[in-house]
Formats: C-alpha cells, sequence, structure tokens
C-alpha cells in the first residue's frame, strides 16, 4: 500500500515535470555565428525544466577614443549612441585620455555615436554585429562659427 501510493506520487511529480518543461528558442538575433558556438547567443534555444528559466541577456560592449583634430584627447565630454531612428541609446563620458565606453544591451544594427559641446563636434557610424567593438575613433572638430 505504501509502495503504491509512493508510486502514484512519482508518476505525479513526473507528469507534473513533463508539463512545465519549455520549449524556447532564439528570441532576439544570435550576433556572430561564431558567437553562438561559443555559447554567446542572446538566448539559447534548450529545454528546459521545473524551474523554467531564460537566459539572461547580455551587454555589449562598444569603447573607443575621442580625439581632437590637434591629435588631442577629448576630455571629460559626453558621448552618445544612437540607433538608425535618431533615438539616445546611451551615454557615457570620455575620460582624461579622451577613452569613451558604452556597456548596455544594444541589438544588432547600425549606429552613430555622436559629441558635442560648445566649441567641438564629431560623430562617426557604426555597426554593431558582436558582443565587444573596440579601436573606434571619435574624430571631433572645431563647430564652425
Amino acid at each position: 500500500m505504501i509502495i503504491h501510493r509512493i508510486l502514484m506520487l512519482m508518476m505525479i511529480v513526473f507528469f507534473a515535470t513533463l508539463s512545465s518543461c519549455y520549449i524556447y528558442g532564439p528570441e532576439t538575433e544570435n550576433k556572430r555565428a561564431s558567437d553562438y558556438f561559443n555559447k554567446k547567443s542572446y538566448e539559447g534555444g534548450s529545454v528546459l525544466c521545473v524551474p523554467v528559466l531564460k537566459a539572461k541577456k547580455r551587454n555589449t560592449i562598444i569603447e573607443g577614443i575621442a580625439i581632437k583634430d590637434d591629435y588631442t584627447p577629448f576630455k571629460f565630454e559626453n558621448v552618445f549612441l544612437f540607433d538608425a531612428n535618431g533615438t539616445k541609446v546611451s551615454e557615457t563620458t570620455t575620460t582624461a585620455k579622451g577613452v569613451f565606453k558604452f556597456m548596455d544591451y544594444i541589438e544588432n544594427g547600425d549606429y552613430l555615436i555622436k559629441t558635442e559641446s560648445s566649441r567641438w563636434s564629431g560623430e562617426i557610424h557604426i555597426k554593431v554585429d558582436g558582443y565587444h567593438l573596440d579601436k573606434i575613433t571619435l574624430d571631433v572638430k572645431p563647430n564652425k562659427e
């Protein structure tokens, strides 16, 4: 009788586990094909059983340097990241060496990095297709008066 109840309980747990399994695939694009094989995709297609969990979305890092036309760093100034629609996605501030770094959830696509002050401005178009873009040089020129 006790064995019967234990078996019945095990069957209930087994079917509850099966019915709660959730199969999901990528909800967003993978960055590069190599990222998918390195398990670096935003969401991985898999089968999960109790508890149902989803992978955390991963931040993209975009870093570079802002240099004025006299080859000096563009220090302590705001730098903005805009998507293809002109919507501001992120912002950061340059360091004493002119280095900037964006670290946010950023989908693949075309973006504009832009900076502007009362005397200087600069912009560069970039294409995001990975989790880490670096060596970007933002040329900053004097504003025309």
